[in-house]
């Protein structure tokens, strides 16, 4: 705080600093994940009371963002986001990731890491899911291409135990057809769960749910996953898009990835796409599908609607920043 007291002076203005600062503390040996997770549920907590101030996080942080989640819920206050999915020859809508998005009152968005992490806490990702095949549901009369595909992220809980059941469950029940949707895998899977999550994912397969593996390329999923889970597609990480048409070092492992993926006979989409140069060099390299801000922003359903009505994909970000 002391050292944003004092005014930055640009020419003749003074601009005047405030932050707010979650803090996470590792004891003992800690996952990178986790600890940036723990940090912006305290970044929650202290923008919740006050700006301009720090809190350190503790188990009560937690507790306090599952209990205002729930309360979100049960209001209708979560809702659910498309983001377009665009092929890369065409630029033709090929389909749509369905995410979470809440706006506090205060204006504040809660990061989407923490709204699926406390929803899998609550048990409450099988009421997220059916309010999402809902959303996904309200579009598809207004979709004039068929092959419209909807992609929900699932996590870990939702593979094994009970909550495979409830996916499944959830899934059939619904009111989308399963040819019209896709599961989303975004983290690794333990070796000892592999075997009841291939059972899951080969289970949801065959009643025409197509798998993705995300975030292909990131830290967070082994590219062994390629072959050990029954797959559709494969969705390459945006640190591998992020400039690749002025990176030979990305270009060199996007290569590689996609030839993988080719020869195991599976799609390919690229995420985060920003920018005309990035989507040119995926299309050349043979990446099918681009999803992004060079595509589309993610948009609330009634937008989403409005643009399908239209025969086009949502209008790309003014921005090629987010």
């Amino acid at each position: 705080h002391a050292l944003l007291a004092a005014p930055i002076v640009i020419g003749e203005v003074s601009v005047h600093l405030r932050a707010t600062v979650g803090i996470a503390v590792a004891e003992g040996p800690a996952h990178l994940d986790e600890l940036l997770l723990q940090a912006d549920t305290a970044l929650l907590d202290a923008k919740k009371n006050r700006r301009s101030r720090h809190a350190i996080f503790n188990r009560n942080h937690r507790r306090n963002l599952i209990r205002e989640i729930d309360g979100a819920l049960a209001d209708g206050h979560i809702e659910a986001v498309f983001q377009p999915i665009v092929r890369s020859d065409t630029h033709e809508l090929s389909g749509a990731e369905l995410l979470a998005r809440w706006t506090r009152e205060d204006g504040s968005q809660v990061p989407l890491a923490n709204l699926i992490e406390a929803m899998v806490s609550m048990g409450a990702s099988g009421i997220w899911t059916e309010r999402m095949l809902l959303a996904a549901a309200r579009v598809i009369p207004f979709l004039p291409n068929k092959n419209v595909r909807f992609w929900l992220n699932v996590a870990m809980p939702d593979l094994v135990g009970p909550g495979a059941r409830v996916l499944i469950d959830t899934v059939s029940a619904g009111p989308v057809p399963a040819q019209r949707l896709g599961i989303e895998i975004t983290e690794r899977i333990p070796p000892s769960d592999l075997i009841e999550a291939r059972s899951t994912l080969m289970s949801l397969r065959a009643t025409g749910v197509e798998i993705a593996l995300d975030d292909v390329g990131s830290d967070t999923v082994p590219l062994r996953h390629m072959t050990d889970l029954p797959l559709d597609r494969v969705k390459i990480d945006g640190s591998l898009v992020r400039d690749a048409d002025t990176s030979m070092q990305n270009r060199a492992l996007l290569r590689a990835i996609v030839n993988g993926a080719a020869d195991l006979e599976l799609e390919i989409v690229a995420e985060e796409v920003e920018t005309d140069g990035e989507a040119a060099v995926l299309k050349y390299l043979g990446v099918q599908h681009l999803q992004g801000y060079r595509t589309g922003a993610p948009v609330t359903l009634d937008t989403f609607i409005s643009a399908a009505r239209r025969d086009r994909s949502p209008e790309p970000a003014e921005s090629s920043t987010h």
